[in-house]
């Protein structure tokens, strides 16, 4: 009968073992799968975040391009279009803050998701004349401008910038 007790007892020990050993295992593929899931929306946030900046953009050059060439050498703050600033000797024109767009997700304070996490950049616009002469120098070709356009922004803890220049002639 001893025999009969020990085997008994030793049985319900290793049960407890087994599913400690269990609970230890689903412990680590939960850690695992939780930390897969999240590179994967870290990667998905950048691509977001990269699609809305270039289709932003894209309309800011094409404001850019449709701009009337006249108004492009004066202050134009009472127009509809945008204000480029003229950059003159490195100075760094005035930086405007911009929601560039949402993307879907992001955490709140309080562990939960959130529906939508602003994109937020800083935009520099300016503009600067450039001299086109002759191959002497004397006489000037004709009136150009680039005007530049830059937008910085963060994604997921690391800083971007991204630039497009405009060259308009006239």
């Amino acid at each position: 009968m001893i025999n009969k007790q020990q085997a008994s007892i030793r049985s319900k020990g290793s049960i407890l073992i087994e599913i400690s050993a269990a609970i230890i295992v689903m412990v680590m593929l939960a850690t695992i799968s939780f930390q897969s899931l999240m590179n994967t929306l870290s990667t998905r946030n950048w691509t977001i975040s990269k699609t809305l900046v270039n289709a932003y953009m894209s309309t800011e050059v094409a404001k850019a391009n449709a701009i009337p060439f006249e108004l492009i050498d004066e202050e134009n703050g009472g127009t509809d279009w945008d204000n480029y600033p003229l950059y003159i000797n490195g100075d760094a024109p005035y930086e405007y803050n911009v929601v560039i767009g949402h993307r879907s997700g992001g955490e709140n304070s309080k562990g939960g998701i959130n529906e939508a996490t602003p994109v937020n950049a800083t935009i520099t616009r300016a503009r600067e004349q450039v001299m086109m002469t002759t191959a002497d120098g004397d006489n000037p070709l004709s009136d150009a401008w680039n005007i530049r356009i830059v937008l910085q922004y963060s994604v997921n803890g690391k800083n971007y910038v991204t630039s497009r220049t405009v060259v308009r002639v006239e």
